[in-house]
């Protein structure tokens, strides 16, 4: 579509819908868990979109520091609010 933003749209599209994985809120805590970052660890999420996951990890071991990474422009915006 001309003159539509891909990453806009994609944003718009999965507003309702922040992990983008078919994972429900309980097994996503059930797989943070299992990662056992330490206290004091750091945590990269690549694509990170809402950053959703990246919270998840960090609720989880609340000792630890993240930085998620996006090139999705309105995606980051929603991440930062």
């Amino acid at each position: 579509m001309p003159g539509v933003d891909r990453a806009e749209l994609s944003a718009i599209a999965h507003r309702w819908h922040p992990i983008a994985a078919p994972v429900s809120p309980r097994t996503l805590r059930r797989l943070v868990r299992r990662l056992g970052v330490p206290d004091g660890g750091r945590v990269l999420d690549l694509g990170c979109g809402f950053g959703e996951w990246l919270l998840a990890v960090l609720a989880a071991a609340p000792g630890a520091s993240g930085v998620g990474v996006d090139v999705s422009a309105p995606v980051l915006l929603h991440a930062r609010a």
